[in-house]
């Protein structure tokens, strides 16, 4: 089977399917599902995943340089596919870098906590978004460098946990801009699994009303949720680091 490369890059960017080639045709794979259909046959095409969490293949993207932030290439495909993202969502925003977060002390667990959510939870829920975290100037070197800890939790009214926002404009309220007027904001991969309501009184996410454990995350609007809270570590892994300056353009 051909396609491992498209796989990854899909399931990099949360995308629900990809296309692979299979006995010289094209098929189309459910990465939530983790089958497909042979093209001719109908036969079901399943997925397995080996993890082996010091291998490459975990981080295609990243460069043999060790623990780094890597600035990308203003026109390179990853750049694009971060810029187009932010800027969907916050158009009134001029980036200035984009730098990826290579740190395997926060990836690694993270990668553990994936696979655990991913056997635990039903077939078909998605369990990993890309979502974005504004943090003031003097947070982000340690943000890239301990990930989003106690020391980055907010007293909000969905919980006492992280916080982070489906549109990148909402986050760019938070991000405070520092001398320069440069501001900050991290494109996160979250955890965010089975999620239910938050509530202000809330430290950890409530059990589920089946005895089924605790929900992995809470949210503002459960229907719609355009905010997520999560409560542990190694759920949130801060993938880039955008740098940008600007002001959210008035609302009509």
């Amino acid at each position: 089977m051909r396609g491992t490369n498209r796989l990854l890059k899909a399931q990099q960017r949360c995308l629900r399917r990809a296309e692979i080639e299979w006995d010289g045709q094209r098929a189309e794979i459910d990465l939530l599902k983790a089958v497909g259909v042979a093209p001719g046959t109908g036969a079901p095409i399943h997925l397995r995943r080996e993890i082996c969490l010091w291998d490459r293949c975990l981080t295609p993207h990243w460069e043999p340089m060790g623990e780094s932030l890597v600035e990308l290439v203003e026109g390179s495909e990853e750049y694009r596919e971060v810029a187009e993202g932010f800027k969907q969502t916050a158009p009134g925003y001029y980036i200035l870098h984009i730098q990826r977060v290579q740190n395997r002390v926060l990836w690694v667990p993270y990668c553990w906590q994936r696979r655990w959510m991913e056997e635990k939870n039903p077939p078909g829920e998605l369990n990993e978004r890309l979502l974005y975290h504004g943090t003031r100037p003097e947070n982000r070197r340690s943000i890239q460098e301990i990930g989003l800890r106690n020391t980055c939790r907010k007293v909000g009214i969905y919980g006492q946990g992280l916080y982070f926002a489906v549109e990148a404009a909402q986050s760019a309220d938070y991000a405070k801009p520092d001398a320069h007027g440069h501001r900050f904001m991290f494109q996160v991969r979250v955890l965010t699994g089975q999620f239910t309501q938050g509530k202000e009184d809330m430290a950890l996410p409530p059990e589920k009303p089946d005895g089924g454990g605790r929900y992995d995350s809470v949210v503002n609007v459960v229907s719609r949720p355009s905010i997520f809270v999560t409560f542990f570590d190694d759920l949130p892994y801060p993938e880039y680091l955008i740098t940008f300056r600007g002001t959210r353009p008035p609302q009509n």
